[in-house]
């Protein structure tokens, strides 16, 4: 999908992919997606960025799909959802170097956000699903 400048930051921030990651994973300067966001610059974001916030958004909707298919098979009417502090809690969680804690929360958001939709009541907390009696976690 591709969009104008406005699009393309709503849906990189959406999935909870900051700048650097971004620039990171096409092997770009930071100052690139700055320049393809603002704007007052001429340059757009190129295809191959926008096919990472495509696969980004895409990713998110099966986690999201599959974590609120879960909940609602559940029963419950309440639902707590895991929420990371920062890297170094996430990378205890999952291991590796916790880079994917942007978009874990951002995931856990657009959850929270169809739980209740539905009439489920969300809280989020650093430790865990308890509410239902098992370790629920977006993306299990």
């Amino acid at each position: 999908m591709e969009g104008n400048k406005a699009e393309f930051r709503a849906r990189r921030e959406m999935v909870g992919m900051s700048q650097q990651m971004l620039a990171d994973k096409l092997g770009v300067a930071l100052r690139s997606v700055k320049r393809w966001e603002n704007p007052t610059y001429p340059w757009q974001p190129p295809e191959d960025a926008w096919d990472v916030i495509d696969e980004a958004c895409e990713m998110q909707a099966q986690v999201v799909d599959a974590a609120v298919s879960k909940a609602l098979d559940s029963g419950a009417d309440e639902i707590s959802l895991t929420y990371w502090r920062d890297a170094a809690h996430y990378a205890q969680g999952h291991g590796g170097d916790g880079s994917g804690w942007q978009m874990a929360n951002a995931n856990s958001r657009m959850i929270a956000a169809v739980l209740e939709w539905q009439g489920i009541d969300v809280s989020f907390g650093f430790q865990g699903l308890a509410a239902m009696g098992a370790d629920f976690q977006p993306g299990d």
